[in-house]
């Protein structure tokens, strides 16, 4: 994060609501929303920021890349001419949304001393940071984006739901088939996964079957295939999403970070604000993005 901006409407400074809030006020008010939104960005772990793009952009452009033909092995007198490649393809335009949630407290909540006038704005900044792990993984309808779930290149089903009885379901086998796709496709990772919570505690359990380690199928997972694996509520139940983190394979287009910014103060002496980001997931190599389904 590159740090949370304080903007005031024109009507706002013409009141002299940067006067009434003091420095010290705003400063406190940011720092909690940090403290509130940085537990929770874990989307942002799978998705390098690209923050070059100017403040006004609306739209990324969806650059499809596809990977080079072999290289050439040739002698030291024999020549070769070598063949244009495409390599990209302009693909559809992606609408950056915003993400918003407003705040606000009472102007005795300024002068109180049990962190009142912070208290709705830290809850505004964690909804906003939940928008955007939601976003990453699920897209949204208006705008249409898709996310890295529909946004997946690759994806296997489970052999049964992980809850199912020891024999029956089989994680490792599970995600083990997905990288052997994403492998097929030029895609050697490392990679990152990540897993809905109530799939997560099945993914704990042991691998009992007769013969077998009686370790977790977690940590069997952690050991030889992915070692980076969290867990996200963000991901509905039965899907869980892999990938090969790096802004080749995917982006996060963020022309604004998360900006705090101060509306008005109301005739029932009640400060108004709104926190608030814009960005979108920017996929540019859909085979480095993998799902597991019907887990």
């Amino acid at each position: 994060m590159k740090g949370i901006r304080t903007v005031f409407s024109a009507r706002a400074l013409a009141k002299g609501l940067n006067t009434t809030l003091t420095q010290d006020d705003i400063r406190h008010v940011k720092k909690e929303i940090i403290n509130a939104v940085l537990p929770t960005l874990r989307g942002r772990e799978l998705l390098p920021i690209n923050s070059e793009m100017p403040i006004t952009a609306e739209f990324v452009h969806q650059m499809t890349e596809t990977r080079m033909g072999a290289a050439v092995v040739r002698g030291r007198r024999t020549t070769h001419s070598m063949d244009d490649e495409l390599l990209e393809t302009l693909g559809a335009a992606i609408p950056i949304p915003y993400i918003e949630k407003k705040f606000q407290f009472h102007r005795l909540d300024v002068l109180s001393k049990n962190n009142a006038k912070d208290r709705t704005a830290r809850g505004a900044g964690r909804r906003v940071s939940e928008g955007e792990n939601d976003l990453i993984f699920n897209g949204c309808t208006l705008p249409a984006v898709n996310g890295l779930i529909a946004g997946a290149g690759n994806t296997t089903a489970a052999t049964a739901v992980w809850s199912s009885a020891a024999g029956t379901a089989f994680p490792y086998e599970d995600v083990n088939r997905l990288i052997g796709l994403m492998e097929a496709d030029g895609m050697m990772g490392p990679y990152k996964m990540r897993v809905e919570p109530v799939n997560m505690s099945e993914f704990r359990k042991r691998e009992v079957v007769a013969g077998g380690s009686a370790d977790s199928y977690l940590n069997l997972v952690k050991a030889s295939l992915i070692s980076d694996i969290e867990s996200d509520p963000s991901l509905p139940h039965g899907t869980a999403v892999v990938i090969q983190a790096s802004k080749d394979v995917a982006e996060l287009a963020m022309p604004e970070d998360f900006t705090i910014e101060f509306l008005d103060k109301d005739e029932m002496d009640v400060f108004h604000g709104r926190v608030y980001e814009r960005c979108v997931p920017w996929i540019h190599q859909a085979d480095g993005v993998g799902t597991i389904t019907g887990m």
